[in-house]
């Protein structure tokens, strides 16, 4: 009887593993977003709770480059991305760039309690009823991150971890163009 719970026990951890590595892609980059006839979805009047109460609007950050991430405490590849993620917008926060990073489909509670642990400096929104993901199209895995333009375009999509890499080639130039 031992043998057969060891048994249901390992197949059981198995498919949740499995379940964790289908949600969590492994860094596909996607080509743009794109709206009807072609042309880039312009993000705009959206409103996006922040954990700490406020409500702000995509069409506030007119002007300037936005790089929203979805994201979830149960993401293996979100928590190992969101140090990276910190350290370049504490690196650029000053060039008109702003990262807001969407918690996707949680309590407030569960990401205010993840979050306690870190000193993330950039703007934690939440979306517990996927609103914003279906604003966006829907999320096809986590994390995945858009990055706007000054005229609120998506210019750029990428499924999986952002690294720094793939911040300086896709995010630096929109910024260093202005």
């Amino acid at each position: 009887m031992a043998e057969l719970f060891k048994r249901m026990v390992l197949l059981l951890a198995g498919l949740v593993l499995a379940s964790l590595l289908i949600a969590c892609t492994s860094g596909e980059v996607v080509p743009e977003l794109e709206g009807e006839e072609g042309e880039t979805t312009v993000a705009s009047l959206l409103p996006l709770p922040t954990i700490t109460g406020e409500t702000l609007d995509l069409a506030d950050y007119r002007g300037q480059v936005v790089l929203v991430n979805f994201w979830a405490t149960w993401c293996a590849p979100c928590r190992i991305e969101m140090p990276e993620l910190n350290s370049y917008f504490q690196a650029h926060q000053t060039d008109d760039f702003a990262l807001l990073a969407v918690n996707a489909g949680e309590p407030a509670a569960r990401a205010a309690e993840y979050l306690a642990e870190f000193d993330y400096t950039f703007t934690i929104i939440l979306d517990e009823d996927g609103v914003i993901d279906d604003y966006f199209g829907g999320v096809r895995g986590m994390p995945t991150s858009y990055v706007l333009n000054g005229e609120g375009e998506v210019v750029f999509q990428h499924v999986g971890a952002l690294t720094q890499e793939i911040l300086e080639e896709k995010v630096t130039p929109l910024l260093m163009a202005k």
